[in-house]
């Protein structure tokens, strides 16, 4: 009864408003009928003229009255639904996050994911309000502020629009569209708002059974925007989202989730977010992690080539990298609390390792697209000469396991003074569990 309080209200004052002007309309005709039977008398005839005047202009005002007053009662409806939106959006993350079991996770996932939906049909003309209403509650579930997030919508601009470039698109994404979509990109993670938060804030490796229940939030947040507008269309921000939020965790060699697509069957726009998620992941704090450096950075991701991630957008990434490195420095320490970095990030790359049969598997990267892979530039103060950073110390600095293959091209490195240029390194990592 509560949330339909100011709607009863509202109707309540468009009632008494729509009574007066009744009353204003019968004295105008009253007094137009006493005008024509004293037409006769002119003094009379004049007075009920004024009257008549008198009374139009009431009407007058009441009717601007009217218009005001419902703009006014309209927008403090709008307002007390956005509330009560916000209220209920905050009580089903509340109950979700109680959840231990998997089905009862299910179950209230099931439950946000319809009254978005009830929500969104509800407010039809403006589903701004739904989206920055998931939007606030991921930031401050996330932990995250609004100046990470605009700095991952800015890394999103440049490598599509630098990938475009590279590859004949500019036609297909430029301008607005490439803003539209850094706006969709910012609801990558959106339906870990379905994953209760003591998983999501553990800041140990994940149990099998907890990271079962993680990978469903790239369902979750499909289903999400889905839910939202169901009838999107070809280049709109939903189309973006659903791109974005429902492929995210895929990778190019097949062994992502939740479809295992390969390579180009993997939606665009995903396959460059996933190469932003993971540079974000790996150079900044998290929980007993040192970040790596931008330079490391873009060392692990051109060895991920071919595996994790597209060629093409590792290219178009590595003609960019030096804006991703302006940014990252411009927006240094930016955040809540680097205490639970891991929320977001906890499935990307180091922790989870492949199976045997996984590791069987070679995958070979174009030689003509190789970089040095045992020597980069290091910026450091005081620091004015080459550094050499080997593969193997990125490994040990990120605390991951050295693959077999990568120890004995090391040792054969260490024993000939050599390096092997053309012998990629396969990456004993994962970016999801």
């Amino acid at each position: 009864m509560r949330k339909y309080l100011p709607l009863i209200k509202t109707c309540f004052v468009l009632a008494l408003i729509l009574l007066t002007s009744i009353i204003a309309i019968v004295l105008i005709a009253y007094t137009g009928t006493l005008k024509n039977d004293y037409a006769a008398n002119i003094d009379i005839t004049d007075a009920l003229a004024d009257v008549q005047g008198s009374a139009a202009m009431v009407l007058v005002f009441l009717v601007i009255l009217l218009a005001s007053t419902a703009f006014i009662l309209i927008d403090v409806y709008v307002k007390e639904s956005d509330r009560n939106y916000t209220t209920q959006l905050q009580q089903l993350i509340g109950s979700i996050d109680q959840q231990t079991s998997p089905d009862k996770i299910e179950f209230y996932a099931d439950r946000l994911i319809k009254f978005v939906a009830k929500t969104a049909i509800r407010q039809k003309s403006s589903l701004k309000t739904v989206y920055a209403g998931l939007h606030d509650m991921y930031l401050i579930k996330a932990m995250k502020s609004e100046e990470e997030m605009k700095k991952f919508k800015d890394y999103m601009a440049i490598l599509v629009k630098a990938y475009a470039e590279g590859n004949g698109m500019t036609s297909a994404y430029s301008g607005n569209k490439i803003q539209k979509i850094a706006e969709a990109a910012a609801l990558y993670d959106i339906g870990k708002l379905a994953i209760p938060g003591y998983i999501l804030y553990k800041e140990t490796v994940l149990t099998k059974e907890e990271y079962d229940i993680v990978k469903k939030h790239v369902k979750y947040g499909y289903d999400l925007i889905q839910a939202i507008k169901p009838d999107c269309a070809l280049g709109s921000f939903e189309q973006y989202a659903r791109d974005i939020v429902g492929y995210h965790h895929e990778r190019y060699d097949g062994k992502g989730y939740p479809y295992g697509l390969i390579g180009d069957n993997i939606p665009f726009l995903a396959r460059v977010a996933t190469l932003i998620m993971t540079y974000e992941a790996v150079t900044k704090e998290r929980p007993f992690k040192k970040p790596l450096s931008h330079e490391e950075a873009v060392l692990l991701i051109n060895n991920e080539k071919n595996r994790q991630f597209d060629p093409k957008v590792v290219k178009a990434f590595n003609g960019v990298e030096q804006e991703f490195k302006r940014i990252k420095e411009k927006t240094k320490g930016a955040g809540i609390n680097a205490r639970h970095r891991q929320i977001v990030d906890s499935d990307l790359v180091e922790d989870n390792k492949l199976t045997e049969e996984e590791k069987k598997v070679e995958v070979v990267a174009p030689k003509e697209e190789q970089i040095d892979k045992n020597a980069i530039e290091v910026e450091a103060p005081g620091v004015t000469k080459k550094e050499e950073v080997s593969a193997e110390d990125i490994y040990k600095q990120y605390g991951i396991e050295v693959p077999v293959k990568e120890e004995k091209r090391i040792k054969l490195e260490k024993k000939n003074n050599v390096s092997d240029d053309d012998d990629f390194i396969e990456m004993d990592v994962k970016e999801d569990k």
